[in-house]
């Protein structure tokens, strides 16, 4: 309303006066011949009609009987109709009156808003904690028409820890006159080969509390198949290290661990996955903060003071990487025995005669250990798997062929 009648305010006609009646018929239009929209009316229809024209609108009135001449006009001259909002008074008076309301709300909107973030931070925990305890009556009250129900009883199949079987068996023996537990056997007899489908029990991770945030991680990739190895300790060692790498630049790192602070202020914060992502973001701010340490960066410039430094040249730091040149070395036995002679800090200044070749080869060196475990701990899983776990079946030829 407040877009119309500020596009009809130059004709300053109240607005009551530019509603249609039984025997009058009023128009306002729109349009941008509107000079010519009023020479054609006038000269065509006299004064059979009132028009009065202001910018490009146009109020038009007349009698009934001369509407559908009025029409054809406007038609002709692509004149497009305002619908006029109901009320008393000039547009500017309805206006300012409009504006006054829409402020008053607009405030009332605002103090309401603030008074719902105060009270979600007073008490947006206390209401995760009540959705989470209504989440899980409401799974244990509706748990019969998840089961096998006939007239006299219901029967449930689950999987439970092997920790906590003993619990769960004197639980529900007081109410139920029926329990039993049995014990998942992860047989390895190739079953898959046969076609047919063999449940296997839900992943639970279990992790310590520095480790356990990071089970987001293994989430998002995909949870491991059961009897597998738990990545998430790798996940906690190598994704932050990682990043950090990458990024290894400190000023980016401390951002990150702003943003890091800054989101777990707000009130999603409080839910566990949220808890876990904040956790995840610090770690790789902390990284980051180490390897731009480490490679002489902050917010995209070197700062080591030497001659090819892009930064500020501040004393102590020039004086501190200056110190590292002269101070991290490998030991001359071990240099000698690797041709890892040249390494220093920062990375990023190793240059062809003065660490390049040396940070090379240390890369192919940890390649290398790396390729090695991977091979130890696949050859060893695979006797383990495919050896002693068949000859425990009675397939102690096939197992022993196996490993070769």
């Amino acid at each position: 309303q407040l877009a119309i009648l500020k596009r009809i305010e130059p004709l300053n006609i109240p607005l009551d006066l530019l509603t249609s009646t039984d025997r009058l018929e009023v128009y306002v239009v729109e349009s941008a011949k509107s000079k010519t929209l009023y020479n054609t009316i006038v000269q065509d229809l006299g004064k059979d009609v009132e028009v009065h024209a202001e910018s490009n609108v146009i109020a038009i009135a007349c009698l009934p009987t001369h509407a559908t001449d009025v029409q054809l006009i406007m038609n002709e001259q692509n004149a497009r109709a305002i619908q006029v909002p109901s009320g008393v008074g000039s547009p500017s008076e309805v206006i300012a009156s409009l504006s006054k309301e829409i402020g008053k709300l607009t405030m009332s909107v605002s103090e309401n808003s603030t008074a719902g973030d105060s009270w979600i931070a007073s008490h947006g925990r206390d209401l995760v904690i009540m959705e989470e305890y209504l989440a899980r009556e409401d799974a244990i009250f509706t748990a019969p028409t998840l089961c096998a129900v006939s007239n006299q009883a219901f029967a449930i199949d689950a999987w439970v820890p092997t920790s906590n079987a003993a619990m769960i068996e004197s639980e529900l023996s007081s109410v139920a006159s029926h329990v039993e537990i049995e014990e998942y056997v992860n047989e390895h007899h190739h079953d898959e080969d046969d076609g047919h489908h063999h449940a296997t029990p839900p992943i639970a991770l279990e992790n310590g509390d520095v480790s356990k945030p990071f089970e987001v991680l293994v989430d998002l990739v995909g949870r491991p198949k059961y009897g597998t190895i738990d990545p998430t300790i790798l996940m906690m060692l190598t994704f932050p290290i990682f990043y950090g790498m990458i990024l290894g630049d400190w000023g980016y790192g401390i951002i990150i661990l702003l943003l890091a602070k800054w989101l777990g202020s707000k009130p999603f914060a409080v839910e566990p996955i949220a808890k876990n992502g904040m956790t995840i973001l610090r770690w790789m701010g902390v990284w980051c903060i180490i390897w731009g340490i480490i490679f002489a960066e902050g917010f995209g410039f070197i700062w080591d003071g030497s001659e090819g430094a892009t930064g500020p040249h501040i004393g102590i730091v020039a004086d501190f990487y200056t110190w590292t040149y002269n101070t991290f070395h490998v030991p001359q036995v071990i240099g000698d025995l690797t041709g890892l002679t040249g390494l220093h800090m920062p990375f990023h200044r190793a240059v062809e005669g003065h660490g390049l070749q040396e940070y090379i080869l240390l890369a192919v060196y940890i390649g290398y250990w790396i390729y090695q475990c991977l091979q130890s701990t696949w050859t060893y899983s695979r006797i383990f798997r495919k050896g002693f776990m068949d000859f425990d079946s009675h397939r102690w030829f096939h197992a022993m062929q196996k490993p070769g």
